[in-house]
């Protein structure tokens, strides 16, 4: 009975905006201004660990009362945005404090595969994961020292990306007819405006530093905030399709990007919103609806491309302003733009690394776990030494089967798209493209949680239903078959 009304749709609503309300406060509450020696370091103090804790048990308690998953993704997914701002605090995140709420959650978990659960079944993208698990669990294999391989981090990383993602999407693929990917475009959109609100916020809280400053802040969660918005801005447009006003949320979306500096967000995030205003007005072809959003999306990328090209540059003298007026302004509006990437810089001399580290081992490449770079870059503990880029981190970590593992999982992931358009399909497609477009100057799809596990979740629910493969079917049927054969083998001897 409690299941049934979870799922109407006056208490997803609801349930919804309760949630993103009480984020916004935790936010609110738990953000202490700015710190660290580059004055980027969002400080946050207990309120911000406890609001964590309580979106925790909310996500136990919906694994509990609801056959849905995506009631529990809202409340993980918003986890995910408040603990970009937690730096640096894997030791606070593995106390025993937070013992207490895991506890139960993994019980919660254990629970709703139990209660909810449907039949083990496997599609399309299912020999991608296969084939990628093959790559991170092999990679290395040569060349890397044990304590490298098996270390913390090393195991979270090859087990996460290769066999825990197998896992994850027989799990989600099970459940996938208890659930709707329309769901999982609200979580998205929430998200989205959440990681946005975020970015915002640091400006209304600093806004006299920024203004001492004369230039954009640089919170350090910018590029995690960014990805996290480049994935949820498909969804707003696939809600304009019924109301206009929604297409304001990806403007919106756009500009926190912007604000929050990462480079990355500002080149990748750009190149997908000219894509994503050129698919959705040809995604929108009949009707006056879809005439009027064609004028819209494609009226909004010319203005764009005018206000990068003539109207922000005029800011540096608009109302008359004084020469250091208008240094200032201009420094403002293009320090976004001069001086991208130098030769120096940590990703530049990776690439450079990628080579050897390729030319070391062709065939397994030098794994996840190898830390030959730590000179380079030194990640904070928990993460791994990422090469920050989706190519270099295939070829030099993975080497040859990388190569054919992810490029196999790339194409297969294109063609279940293209086999399954729709509406729907074509949003939770471009999200995936807005993580891959990430993922070619930060680790993005190579971040077990969330960003890897929503990938898997996507094309779980993008798959055709008709051409999965039961697994309780197909074991019975290999059964059979070897039952058959050792009773022909037996007859022939007879």
């Amino acid at each position: 009975m409690l299941d049934k009304y979870i799922k109407t749709k006056a208490f997803s609503y609801i349930y919804s905006i309760v949630l993103f309300a009480i984020a916004v406060c935790i936010i609110l509450v738990g953000w202490d201004g700015f710190g660290g020696e580059t004055g980027g370091i969002v400080l946050v103090n207990k309120n911000m660990y406890t609001g964590i804790q309580i979106l925790v048990l909310i996500t136990a308690v919906m694994l509990v009362v609801s056959s849905r998953l995506t009631d529990a993704m809202q409340p993980a997914m918003m986890i995910v945005v408040l603990a970009t701002a937690c730096y640096d605090s894997a030791d606070e995140f593995t106390s025993p404090s937070f013992l207490w709420v895991a506890v139960p959650a993994v019980f919660a978990v254990i629970f709703h595969f139990i209660k909810y659960r449907k039949p083990f079944r496997i599609g399309k993208s299912f020999w991608g994961l296969c084939a990628v698990t093959v790559a991170v669990t092999l990679g290395g294999i040569g060349s890397i020292s044990a304590s490298d391989y098996f270390g913390g981090s090393s195991m979270f990383y090859v087990l996460g990306l290769g066999i825990g993602m197998v896992v994850f999407y027989l799990l989600v693929k099970s459940q996938a007819e208890l659930d709707t990917p329309q769901s999982i475009a609200r979580v998205m959109y929430l998200v989205g405006m959440l990681a946005a609100f975020s970015i915002l916020w640091v400006y209304v809280s600093n806004w006299d530093l920024f203004l001492y400053r004369g230039k954009f802040l640089r919170p350090q969660f910018s590029n995690n905030l960014s990805t996290l918005i480049m994935m949820a801005m498909p969804f707003p447009l696939l809600y304009s399709s019924k109301r206009y006003v929604d297409f304001v949320s990806v403007l919106l979306m756009y500009s926190a990007m912007v604000f929050s500096s990462s480079r990355a967000g500002l080149l990748m995030g750009t190149v997908e919103l000219i894509v994503l205003l050129i698919v959705y007005s040809a995604a929108y072809q009949k009707g006056v609806g879809g005439i009027v959003r064609r004028v819209m999306f494609l009226g909004t990328l010319v203005a764009f491309f005018g206000a990068v090209w003539y109207v922000l540059p005029q800011l540096a003298t608009l109302g008359g302003a004084s020469a250091d007026e208008g240094v200032s302004r201009i420094d403002i509006v293009k320090q976004i733009f001069d001086g991208f990437i130098s030769s120096g810089e940590t990703r530049v001399q990776l690439l450079g690394r990628m080579k050897g580290d390729f030319a070391s081992n062709p065939i397994f490449g030098v794994g996840l776990g190898y830390t030959g770079n730590s000179d380079i870059y030194n990640p904070v503990k928990g993460a791994m030494n990422w090469y920050h880029m989706w190519v270099p981190q295939v070829v030099g970590s993975l080497g040859i089967v990388g190569i054919l593992a992810y490029g196999y999982q790339l194409v297969s992931r294109t063609v279940i798209f293209v086999k399954n358009r729709s509406l729907m399909n074509l949003t939770l497609f471009m999200s995936y493209v807005g993580l891959w477009l990430m993922s070619q100057v930060n680790p993005g799809e190579f971040c077990p949680a969330p960003y890897a596990m929503l990938a898997v979740t996507y094309f779980a629910f993008m798959e055709n239903p008709d051409e999965d493969i039961f697994l309780v079917e197909k074991f019975e049927a290999i059964k059979k078959s070897l039952k058959n054969r050792r009773a022909s083998a037996t007859a022939e001897i007879e």
